[in-house]
């Protein structure tokens, strides 16, 4: 062990590291790296191993893990009444999942549309080919131990899932199809539930990879006494990321290149840092969660694209504070009274910057014989955005048991949010910074919820559930959501048929933001609906103790989908900088109905005594939108009708290994570019088209470095498949994003 330390040390004090510079090394870092030493040897004199034995289970007894997300409450895994996949502690390390994207492009149904998607949400993922739209992963919700960390605002979520650490995780649950019933607005289309770890657990992982990447992070849950109990978590990204000129024969061959600075950084926030830490006590428990996310962002996707012309800077920070009282009233009747303050926003310093703008002259005005200055590419074309949620929330849920047949779960919730839509001062303009521009933004509206479920036993292996949810808003009006199940397991079967309903709020931006330029007036909407997803859903299990196959059937129905930025038919003079211009009208509007429909089979062999398992998925998904005066086929909307998922885990001994491999068929669409003076880069009928892909990521570990060490090395991309991701707006913006080629990445880890 202490040879061990030396050899961290030195390599630690070898290893060139660069922040944002990018030219000096940082005290900070390595003050931080030191911390990280500490805990990684003196944690564990802290904490006793008394957590579940999840390692060695069989497929059939993995059945059996107590979920908490389908249901809000404990249950079997084989009990839910949705399609509910976990992702144990195990997988996570021995499959070298480091963030949200990597566990989610090995699940069924998820596609990652971009890993570099938007400059201020990081990597955007579909499922079940419901695509993001401006707002950007918004079609599910994503939760920390029920904790929602989607914001309330329903802006998405500013921390891209490349941004979410999943080290240290007891396990993660993936609950497909719609649960607004006990859930409400978000749990639209599939919810991600991140639960940390309850029992006495130390983790502790450093690692370094290309593009100059360092991953840090150490964890501690503690149990004092039946009564007290703590947890301290802690991760660190920092990355300088790639410079794709020197990777990608399509962008050697660019028309557009941008000057020094702006080549040296590359997508993927720079550096990301996430806190979580907190404690209970006799019943009441409180919690502090922290994301802290930097970025910048260099020409966006091919540069033949106008988006090729800008640089970025981005920080977001995210905060939520929670407080429980849970008490169980009697021997069947349970409360849990919770109260959450969140605040999201943008640094006012978060912008855009219009490189070619820097350079553009003024433009010669025929009428006055004057040159003059365009507002529209006023100052160099730099543009500021501002973003801001801070919401309250309170509430109480109880759990009641009349028998062992009968259970229900009922709860009241309240929320008051202050919202300022993503908002930009337009080129030439300035931060959004002071306390009288952010109060002339600002908007108030409040929900209220009440829900129920019941859940009936008629024999010990066959259940009912049925319940509903009513929403009040004072944005949006009423919602009513239900949800109905049937569970049925015989033998090594299990049957599920669900019922269930989901609904998504209009964000903040689509209903109340207001933006002028030369091109459009986006005017505010205020009499917009919830988007509205009504679900059908069939599953069937087959388990053995080696041996796990499974299907699902899904119908999605569409109602009241929002459109960003529909033509209203009407024009408006508007004044910028002193020049009267006319501009159509564009709104977000209720005009889009449609389907979804699906299926999947996925099959999971052990062999050898659990040494060896074999993972297999296959899925399929269809529909179409119906929008004004179109139709818009599934395939048409930048979604792979086909996805493949394999994977093969070995373990021998000390050693292991996980070769994973996805291939998502072809997918395209409609371009504005058809008409622009790129019109070459799109084919015939005007169609932006991305070639299928086949990616394969590697991981080996060793586990016995030294006593609860293990090192592992994990490549990304394997055979440095070049591909192409898209922005959330890719029919306007870049259609085409370069996404992560080959990254390797050396580790060492710390687990009791």
């Amino acid at each position: 062990m202490n040879e061990l330390v030396i050899k961290l040390t030195l390599l630690i004090r070898e290893f060139p590291i660069k922040m944002f510079s990018n030219h000096q090394k940082s005290f900070f870092v390595y003050s931080k790296l030191t911390l990280f030493l500490l805990a990684l040897f003196l944690l564990p004199l802290f904490a006793q191993d008394d957590s579940e034995n999840i390692y060695n289970l069989s497929i059939e007894e993995l059945m059996n893990i107590e979920v908490t997300t389908s249901a809000k409450m404990q249950q079997k895994q084989w009990e839910a009444s949705s399609q509910v996949l976990v992702i144990t502690a195990e997988e996570i390390q021995r499959r070298g999942y480091q963030d949200l994207t990597d566990v989610l492009r090995d699940l069924p149904y998820f596609q990652i549309q971009s890993e570099y998607g938007h400059w201020t949400k990081g990597a955007i993922v579909n499922v079940r080919g419901h695509r993001s739209g401006d707002s950007g992963n918004n079609k599910f919700l994503i939760m920390l131990d029920g904790l929602k960390l989607s914001d309330d605002a329903e802006e998405g979520i500013f921390m891209g899932m490349n941004s979410i650490p999943v080290a240290g995780l007891k396990q993660i649950e993936i609950v497909y199809g719609p649960n607004s019933t006990l859930y409400g607005k978000d749990a639209y289309a599939a919810m991600i539930n991140l639960i940390t770890f309850k029992e006495n657990h130390v983790l502790s992982s450093l690692d370094f990879g290309t593009y100059n990447s360092r991953n840090i992070h150490f964890g501690i849950t503690k149990t004092f006494s039946d009564k007290l109990k703590g947890h301290f978590l802690y991760s660190d990204y920092s990355s300088d990321e790639q410079d794709p000129t020197e990777r990608s024969v399509t962008y050697q061959n660019r028309h557009v290149f941008p000057e020094d600075p702006y080549t040296r950084r590359f997508y993927r926030a720079s550096k990301n840092n996430m806190l979580n830490f907190g404690f209970s006590i006799y019943g009441f428990s409180a919690q502090y969660v922290l994301y802290n996310l930097q970025g910048s962002e260099t020409f966006g996707g091919n540069p033949d694209f106008y988006v090729s012309e800008y640089s970025t800077q981005s920080r977001q920070i995210n905060r939520v504070s929670m407080m429980t009282y849970e008490h169980d009233i009697l021997d069947n009747l349970y409360i849990k009274l919770y109260a959450t303050n969140k605040n999201y926003m943008f640094d006012p310093q978060t912008a855009n910057l219009y490189l070619a703008d820097l350079h553009r002259p003024p433009e010669w005005n025929d009428e006055d014989s004057t040159y003059y200055t365009n507002p529209f590419y006023a100052y160099g074309g730099r543009k500021y955005y501002y973003f801001k949620t801070h919401s309250y929330q309170g509430g109480f849920k109880t759990i009641y048991k009349l028998d062992d047949h009968f259970s229900n779960v009922t709860g009241v919730d309240y929320k008051w949010i202050e919202g300022i839509p993503v908002i930009s001062e337009g080129k030439g303009g300035k931060p959004i910074s002071t306390t009288a521009q952010q109060e002339a933004l600002e908007h108030h509206f409040t929900e209220k919820s009440l829900y129920s479920e019941f859940s009936y036993y008629f024999c010990k292996y066959f259940l009912g559930t049925a319940g509903s949810r009513l929403d009040v808003s004072s944005m949006y009006g009423s919602v009513l959501m239900s949800r109905l199940g049937l569970v049925f397991k015989p033998g090594k079967q299990v049957f599920k048929l669900i019922f269930a309903q989901g609904y998504l709020a209009p964000s903040i931006s689509q209903r109340y933001s207001e933006s002028r330029t030369n091109f459009s007036w986006i005017r505010p909407n205020d009499n917009l609906k919830p988007e509205r997803n009504t679900d059908l859903d069939f599953v069937w299990d087959y388990l053995g103790n080696s041996f796990r196959f499974s299907t699902n059937v899904f119908y999605n129905k569409l109602m009241d989908g929002i459109q960003e930025s529909v033509t209203t038919g009407d024009s408006a003079q508007i004044v910028l900088s002193g020049d009267s211009l006319t501009v159509p009208i564009l709104q977000s509007q209720n005009v889009g109905h449609g389907y979804r429909w699906g299926f999947s089979l996925n099959l999971k062999k052990q062999f050898w005594k659990r040494s060896l398992e074999l993972i297999l998925n296959y899925s399929y998904l269809d529909g179409k939108d119906e929008l004004p005066g179109r139709t818009l086929p599934l395939g048409n909307n930048l979604t792979s009708l086909h996805t493949v998922n394999g994977a093969l885990q070995w373990n021998y001994q000390n050693y292991g290994l996980y070769l994973a491999g996805n291939w998502s068929s072809s997918r395209r669409i409609l371009s504005h570019h058809a008409t622009s003076a790129y019109a070459n880069l799109v084919d015939a009928n005007g169609y932006d088209y991305f070639d299928p892909v086949l990616l394969v990521n590697a991981h080996l570990r060793y586990n016995q470095l030294a006593e609860h060490v293990s090192a592992y090395l994990h490549i990304h991309n394997l055979f440095n498949t070049e591909y192409y991701g898209q922005a959330i707006n890719a029919e306007w913006g870049s259609p085409r994003i370069l996404q992560d080629l080959r990254r390797v990445t050396i580790g060492v880890e710390y687990q009791y």
